[in-house]
């Protein structure tokens, strides 16, 4: 997305299929700055690609506290980018972490199905 078109809180909430409160939210929680003009918020190609990094992170469980972390970053520009790099390996690290231990625990429920429906056949079966 790279247009200059200014974008309309409806519009931007449709873009990206989240509700106009949660994009109020996210402003009220210093995530996002849009424009005003009149009282009415403007969105830029720009902030439209930050907010499908906010939703993303949030959909991965990111805090709200840890994406204003990465924003603080983020506004340093070049002077935050090793930092950044840092925040989003040891971020990647935790998910796959947490995406390992969801195997395991699919692992371990798929045999707790099989096992309770092998004693249950087993039990219809006297």
């Amino acid at each position: 997305m790279s247009d200059n078109k200014p974008y309309t809180i409806t519009e931007t909430a449709n873009k990206l299929g989240v509700s106009t409160h949660a994009l109020r939210y996210y402003e009220q929680s210093g995530l996002i700055m849009p424009t005003r003009s009149n009282n009415r918020r403007s969105f830029t190609s720009a902030d439209i690609e930050w907010l499908e990094i906010i939703l993303l992170l949030r959909d991965t469980g990111m805090s709200i506290r840890g994406i204003r972390e990465l924003l603080n970053l983020r506004q340093r520009g070049f002077e935050g980018m090793r930092d950044r790099i840092a925040y989003f390996k040891a971020y990647k690290t935790e998910l796959e972490q947490q995406i390992m231990f969801r195997q395991r625990a699919i692992k371990t429920i798929s045999h707790k199905i099989e096992k309770h429906t092998k004693q249950l056949k087993e039990y219809e079966e006297k």
